[in-house]
């Protein structure tokens, strides 16, 4: 029977770097579609609605810029306290 080889430490740092860089895309790829959802469900919405007025654009496009602006906590930045 062949005993299960372990990694070298190269080959595990590579392997480690690998799965990070994969939850980095698919966390970056979660939150690009979200948001695309979000304003192509807003935008959809808005153009359904007759007989648009100013007031309607500047709504739809303060909903927008507020979906872009949301605040994120950043993990990199320290506790306030």
């Amino acid at each position: 029977m062949e005993e299960d080889k372990k990694p070298t430490r190269e080959e595990f740092e590579t392997m480690l770097r690998t799965q990070l860089e994969q939850q980095f895309q698919r966390g970056m790829y979660t939150a690009a579609y979200g948001l695309t959802g979000a304003i192509n469900e807003l935008i959809d919405t808005f153009k359904k609605k007759p007989r648009k007025k100013l007031a309607d654009y500047q709504k739809v496009l303060g909903d927008i810029a507020r979906l872009c602006a949301m605040k994120v906590k950043n993990p990199d930045k320290p506790k306030e306290e």
